[in-house]
């Protein structure tokens, strides 16, 4: 549902500045709408993936690593506290 309402919210801007391009003929105004729909294609539609495939990424990566400490007898809630026990706000 989301992916049919950004399409339709691409189309809309889209048809938006088709309009505003067409009813002022200038060439400075064409680059900019197109810059514009470039920019938000690039948000609606690849910034988001990118930015939840690295996110999945560093994810795995902990896990890994919490398996690595796991697997070597650490707890990962230990493995940050200094030596003695003491915690790092002194209590």
């Amino acid at each position: 549902m989301k992916t049919v309402l950004t399409i339709i919210a691409f189309a809309l801007l889209a048809a938006f500045l088709g309009i505003l391009a067409r009813a002022v003929p200038r060439l400075d105004l064409g680059l900019v709408v197109g810059a514009t729909l470039l920019l938000a294609f690039w948000d609606l539609f690849f910034h988001d993936r990118l930015r939840l495939r690295r996110s999945a990424r560093d994810m795995a990566a902990r896990e890994a690593e919490a398996l690595d400490a796991a697997g070597r007898g650490v707890s990962t809630h230990d493995a940050g506290m200094p030596a003695g026990g003491a915690r790092r706000d002194g209590s």
